[in-house]
């Protein structure tokens, strides 16, 4: 019997998390470049761990490093 709940997702885009967060793709890719947020690089693109999309959420986080 097929069950019709979404499993979270491990991965997201730059896209998806700057629309999460309220900042642009550029501002995450920029983050990224800079170590400030954590991703792993797959076929060309960035995808960010679901933890540090939690991380970057939570409040605790800030820009400056």
């Amino acid at each position: 019997m097929a069950d019709d709940t979404e499993l979270p997702r491990a991965l997201y885009s730059t896209t998806e998390v700057g629309e999460m967060c309220g900042v642009s793709p550029q501002a995450i890719r920029r983050w990224i470049q800079n170590d400030q947020i954590h991703a792993l690089r797959i076929n060309g693109a960035y995808r960010i761990p679901a933890a540090e999309v939690d991380r970057l959420r939570s409040g605790t986080w800030t820009e400056d490093p």
